[in-house]
């Protein structure tokens, strides 16, 4: 029998025995950077009134833009493009915002128009778009990848998405220029090669029409993988890797693209191979016609060399070298900048060189001096008319004790012998972050910012904003903030730190005065006045991206919002002062959810999991003495929302006897509300005794057969002998005796014609054998006196029944388990599924009933109508069915069934009472990216009809969510978000709204028409059934 199909049960059936899969049987665990005017940074203005139409201006993109009116465009992670007022510091306000979920790249804002540009952006299209790799999902076509977004923002209060550019592979970066009126968009991606393991850089350019739209118009191949670009108003220098790869180490290739227009058109000219590596932008350079390159061989390796190189770029079809010179011989390459004539490059490993070039109008090439310092810049900024030269990086005294820190280095002579005029630390020694040290637009230089005295009395004017985060082991947090340091043409200082409580990605003035500066990550703004450099105040804070954890919905007309403020305290650390609270917001549906204000709010206790009894929430606080041992306790709040504008707490109390389960809230994803009673489900583990299994090893007594030959082979026979005395046939495995030569590999042994001429040994070892399970106890309490709340005595399984799933709907909670049942003469595993009714409407008395055999996991129960998903062994592969059944007399019999032959059977979800999604793919199928179906199968009559049959994603996970019968709707988890799938006619499913998002939800309700989802840092949304949102090509 160990290789024999498994019969389907029959219509009738009421006692089952199923395969013990080693798949799951139970459902998934689902849920039930620049400025508009440039005042500040020096960022060019977008404003086309502020400009001369004559001139022409070539932007870098950047995470921020600020208009002269105070309006904040921040290009967030979580929510996408947000309109911020900053006109009063005090009170920032949120105008307005257009959700874009992915990988923000950068960001441009020309007059009224806004440009993202984002990598792993996900659309769903109701029709194919013009691109490639785009991928057919449930009856949707999603694309992924880079995607250019333009919005109309004259009306900050309710900013318009205008139109959208896809961009196949990974946007690198980009370059806007602009003329007046016309502007043109550079894009550089990178994207994988369809037909060779290789990656290819590829230049897209776009035109901006009058009405927000965006054109193509030209797009170059250039082959290799893209690593930094540099613009000028005419030229376009783009840096990727060399290929092939040189034996003289790895390369780059640069070319030359002519941009002179402004209409987006663009001229492929003359490509050069570096003899090193290009890796970043500061490493390019054009000037006048000559162009000037600074590389690197291979990072870290004392063979390392330094290359500055040359080129005569008149005629950028034709570019040819001038000079080469090398330096920094075994060091590093760090902070590079070309200025004019001067080129200035900082090495670091052993001797921690900056080095000072001279670069003529010839391209000759002269280094005039190099200075040791510690440590190392990664990024330098001009200053002061090009005097001055402030570098971001790090102190590294001896090589130990390395510190992040601020140096001021002379830039008007390249032959003075010690140019470093002064070096400033953070204020923290831990400082062991700061993203300024990859990414040269995390800090700021403003000049004429400020008026203080360095501590000599030189009078410091300019100022350097800083970002940092790292562990402050004296007061066990974390600090994430903004070291300011104020500097003369001769002195640093260090002066005051802006505390932030989360990685500070910008940080820039905000009014022309430079009195209050901005501090942005990707969760919160901070407004400080630094008009006292050395004691900033703190002015303003917005969260950006609250943390949205549940939604429930309370009545006809109000929602309530349970938003975490308490995450930022794992950033402060357990000695934070004050651990903020959570707060429960009760907000009108007929508003946006994510950003209404609320019309009444409740505080909780930080972390503490709160369920919804109808018009009443549970609130649970756990607590813990710091007595040895340590006491716990438990106390419920419940609220009535019988007026949700009025919450009124109807009771406070601790609550007794939870100690049988530890007092932990800790429980929320075990605890379901049954009525007016809480149950604690407590899992309790345990090892069950399986057996003895005896086996025996079987080896040759000599290995060797001659001077010139060795026996290679093994046997291993075991065999299980059952608790309950039957004993498993013995079986074997192993590989055959053979003779080998000693001098040979195992491809040259030969077989052995007679093998019981080999004498053998045996070696035999016996050891017990147990089955992981677990168990489940019911801990009931009793709520239905909200000032009362008494604990019940506990429910629960018996030893051995190994729980598989429970649920809860209404008063009653369910509880599967399963119990092995050993097949005489069959090797395989088998199990008998059951499952009990647990009755808690009279919550003083919960009253369980008896156990139900099934087959499989009970999925589902309407009335006596039961839904399961059972496991049949067809030889030693597991196939699955989806069984119906009747409930008469505590006696389930079977009424109908479908088995998924020889496929392999991955999610099964019932929708509503008569319909069953089910997702499968071949059974033989074991590659990355199988082909997966969804089916609709109509559980009416006894043989289920497969009303609908459509491909879906590999990825693609339907989710068990409860969305009320009359919704006839499908929620499937799919990259980049979740998809809605229509069943109104359940012969023709199709894809209706897409809800983008990282992650899994950690809340989905359901209620009348409409759909609200809770997607973390992400926000709430809300989907209205019947409201298509699929993208239009």
């Amino acid at each position: 029998m160990s290789a024999s199909r498994q019969p389907t049960p029959e219509y009738g059936a009421s006692t089952f025995v199923s395969a013990d899969d080693v798949f799951d049987l139970a459902p998934s665990t689902s849920v039930d950077a620049g400025t508009f005017d440039g005042a500040a940074s020096g960022a060019p203005s977008t404003s086309p009134g502020d400009r001369d139409d004559a001139v022409v201006t070539v932007d870098r993109g950047n995470l921020y833009r600020l208009g002269a009116d105070q309006l904040l465009l921040n290009f967030n992670a979580y929510r996408g493009l947000q309109l911020i007022d900053l006109s009063n510091p005090d009170l920032p306000v949120m105008k307005g915002s257009i959700r874009a979920t992915g990988t923000p790249v950068e960001m441009y804002a020309v007059g009224r128009y806004v440009f993202m540009l984002l990598n792993d952006w996900s659309g769903y299209y109701a029709r194919r778009p013009h691109v490639d790799a785009v991928e057919d999902v449930l009856g949707a076509f999603h694309y992924e990848g880079g995607v250019v977004l333009v919005a109309d923002i004259s009306d900050p209060d309710a900013p318009i998405l205008l139109d959208r550019a896809l961009i196949p592979g990974a946007i690198s970066t980009s370059r806007l220029k602009q003329s007046g009126d016309q502007v043109a968009l550079y894009v550089v991606t990178s994207r994988q090669d369809t037909n060779a393991a290789e990656m290819r850089t590829l230049v897209k350019s776009f035109s901006l029409d009058a009405s927000g739209r965006l054109t193509p118009r030209s797009e170059i191949d250039l082959g290799g993988n893209v690593t930094d670009i540099q613009a000028t108003s005419e030229r376009l220098l783009v840096a990727r890797s060399a290929l092939p790869p040189s034996s003289s180490g790895p390369k780059s290739q640069v070319t030359i693209l002519d941009i002179q227009g402004v209409d987006g058109s663009m001229l492929e000219g003359a490509s050069v191979v570096t003899e090193g590596v290009v890796r970043s932008k500061d490493n390019m350079d054009l000037f006048g016609d000559i162009l000037r390159i600074v590389t690197a061989n291979t990072r870290g390796s004392l063979s390392n060399t330094n290359h500055i190189e040359t080129f005569d770029a008149r005629d950028i079809s034709n570019v040819t070298r001038i000079a080469h010179e090398t330096f920094g011989d075994g060091e590093d390459l760090y902070a590079t900048i070309f200025d004019g004539p001067k080129a200035f490059f900082v090495t670091y490993r052993f001797v921690d060189p900056f080095h000072a070039f001279e670069i003529g109008a010839d391209g000759s090439i002269v280094e005039r001096s190099q200075f040791i310092v510690s440590g190392w810049n990664n990024f330098f900024r001009l200053t002061q008319n090009g005097e001055r030269l402030v570098g971001i990086g790090w102190d590294d005294p001896n090589q130990h004790g390395r510190q992040l820190a601020i140096s001021l280095y002379d830039a008007t002579d390249l032959t003075n012998p010690s140019p470093l005029l002064a070096r400033e630390t953070a204020t923290f020694t831990f400082a062991s972050a700061s993203e300024a040290t990859w990414d040269d637009q995390a800090f700021t230089v403003i000049e004429g910012a400020t008026h203080i005295a360095a501590p000599n009395g030189e009078i410091e004017t300019n100022v350097v904003l800083l970002p940092f985060s790292g562990q402050d082991p004296a007061a066990g947090r974390y600090v994430a903030a903004v070291q300011i340091f104020t500097f003369s043409a001769t002195t640093l200082t260090r002066r005051g730190v802006m505390d932030h409580g989360a990685p500070v990605r910008r940080t820039f003035a905000v009014e022309p005065d430079n009195r209050n500066v901005a501090n942005l990550s990707d969760v919160r703004l901070g407004l400080y006045d630094v008009s006292n450099p050395d004691a900033p105040i703190e002015r303003g804070r917005m969260e950006l991206a609250p943390y949205d954890e549940a939604f429930f919905v309370v009545g006809d007309d109000y929602g309530v919002r349970l938003r975490r403020t308490s995450y930022a305290y794992s950033w402060w650390g357990y000695a934070a002062p004050v651990r903020p609270h959570d707060v429960l917001e009760v907000i009108p549906l007929e508003d946006d959810v994510d950003r209404a204000m609320p019309v009444a709010s409740i505080d909780i206790e930080p972390g503490a999991p709160v369920y919804q009894m109808g018009d009443r929430l549970a609130v649970l606080y756990g607590t813990v003495t710091s007595s040895v041992p340590a006491v716990r306790s438990l106390t419920l709040d419940m609220w009535s929302l019988a007026d949700p504008t009025a919450p009124a707490l109807l009771g406070r109390s601790p609550i007794a006897g939870c100690e049988a389960f530890g007092c932990d809230p800790a429980f929320q994803s075990q605890v379901m509300v049954a009525g007016e009673t809480l149950v604690f489900v407590e899992q309790v583990w345990e090892q069950i005794s399986i057996g003895t299994r005896h086996v025996r090893y079987i080896e040759p007594d000599a290995f060797r057969c001659g001077s010139d030959c060795f026996i290679s082979g093994f046997m291993q026979c075991s065999s299980l002998h059952r608790i309950d005395g039957t004993i498993e046939p013995e079986t074997c495995s192993g590989s055959p005796f053979k003779k080998c030569p000693l001098a040979m590999s195992q491809e040259y042994c030969t077989d052995i014609e007679d093998p019981t001429s080999i004498a053998t040994h045996e070696v035999e070892r016996t050891y017990e054998v147990f089955r992981d399970s677990s168990r489940a106890v019911f801990h009931p309490l009793d709520i239905s006196d909200p000032s009362n709340p008494v604990m019940r005595d506990a429910l629960g399984m018996s030893q051995g029944e190994e729980s598989t799933h429970i649920f809860a709907a209404g008063t009653t909670v369910y509880s599967a388990w399963k119990v092995p049942h050993p097949v005489p003469g069959d090797t395989r595993n088998f199990a008998d599924h059951y499952f009990r009714a647990i009755d808690f409407s009279a919550p003083s008395t919960p009253e369980a009933g008896p156990a139900i055999n099934v087959p499989g996991v009970l999925l589902a129960v309407t009335g006596d109508t039961l839904v399961t998903r059972d496991a049949l062994f067809n030889g030693t592969r597991v196939e699955t069915s989806v069984d119906k059944l009747v409930l008469r007399d505590d006696v389930a019999y079977l009424v109908g069934v479908k088995r998924f032959d020889d496929r392999r059977v991955r999610d099964v979800v019932v929708e509503g009472q008569r319909h069953v999604l089910v997702t499968h793919q071949s059974a033989t199928d074991d590659t990355s990216s199988p082909a997966v179906s969804l089916s609709v199968l109509d559980l009416a009559d006894s043989v289920f009809d497969e009303t609908a049959s459509l491909p879906i994603a590999p990825s693609a996970v339907v989710l068990d969510v409860d969305l009320e019968s009359q919704a006839h709707r499908a929620l499937f988890l799919v990259s980049g978000g979740i998809l809605a799938l229509n069943l109104n006619d359940l012969t023709a499913p199709e894809a209706e709204a897409f809800f983008p998002m990282r992650g899994q939800p950690s809340s989905l309700v359901a209620n009348q028409s409409a759909l609200y989802l809770a997607a973390q840092r992400y926000g709430l949304y809300r989907f209205d059934f019947g409201r298509a949102n699929l993208l239009e090509p």
